[in-house]
């Protein structure tokens, strides 16, 4: 009887720390080749995209293929964030002001309407605008705000982080997802409290699903990105997988329960499966 317990407690272990299974790496074909920096919808629909060449705001509908143009303006756009119902979008522009560096917010709808102004003019320092009717976790330099069932409030989850990075909040709005620059990647509760450390090296985290989190892990020699792989850590059972080859130079990273997708520099956008 000892040994049949045993045996189940082990099995039941090995259960647990199940890795997740991945599909082929897969150019999406309904993105031109060359695009970059890809932004995926609450509702998993519409994805945002740097059009090559130009730059352009762009979003296709992965239903259809239908590509809308949302904004032509020169320079790069950073920062997208969707409205809760994925209809709507804010980012900020990037444009020069008598020599200096300035930003600009504007919301845009992914119908493809002219994007407005959030503010009067280009700015030094422009707060991101974020929709109405939005849960969000976005990072403030030194503090994260975080906005759940309309309530806003600041937190510092890492006491002596110099900075947060690419703060984003879980589906089911219980969890915080952020980087700390040469500290790593974290996720804590929405009161920042339960700071833990799953990566000491990673950027760009998103969350694909309530549990499994994808990052993008680069390492250099100070002038050259020597590698820069797309790696997952599940929250389940606490491991780690990378998703991607050496060879493979993996940017920036969107999200959802069972599909990730990231741009590869130079050469496009692609998108990976995963199952449990």
């Amino acid at each position: 009887m000892k040994k049949t317990i045993l045996s189940l407690a082990f099995l039941a272990a090995v259960t647990a720390a199940q890795a997740l299974t991945f599909g082929t790496v897969s150019r999406m074909a309904v993105v031109p080749d060359g695009a970059s920096r890809p932004v995926l919808s609450p509702d998993g629909k519409t994805l945002l995209y740097s059009a090559p060449g130009t730059l352009a705001l762009s979003a296709v509908n992965l239903d259809s293929g239908k590509i809308n143009v949302l904004d032509e303006t020169e320079g790069n756009y950073s920062q997208p964030r969707f409205s809760a119902d994925s209809r709507h979008i804010t980012y900020r522009t990037y444009g020069r002001v008598d020599g200096m560096a300035c930003s600009d917010v504007r919301q845009a709808t992914v119908a493809g309407n002219q994007p407005r102004r959030t503010v009067a003019a280009m700015q030094r320092t422009p707060r991101l605008a974020v929709p109405v009717a939005t849960d969000y976790a976005i990072d403030d330099y030194k503090t994260i705000k975080v906005c759940v069932n309309g309530k806003t409030t600041e937190i510092n989850p890492v006491a002596d982080a110099y900075s947060y990075q690419y703060a984003q909040l879980s589906p089911d709005g219980k969890r915080i997802v952020f980087a700390v620059p040469f500290q790593g990647v974290f996720v804590c509760n929405t009161d920042g409290t339960g700071a833990t450390r799953i990566a000491e090296i990673g950027s760009r985290p998103v969350w694909a699903g309530n549990s499994v989190i994808a990052y993008i892990l680069s390492h250099d020699d100070g002038y050259t990105i020597l590698s820069s792989q797309l790696v997952t850590y599940d929250l389940d059972n606490a491991l780690t997988q990378v998703v991607t080859g050496p060879d493979v130079i993996a940017e920036d990273v969107t999200a959802t329960d069972g599909l990730i997708i990231f741009s590869i520099a130079d050469k496009g956008i692609r998108s990976v499966t995963f199952t449990r």
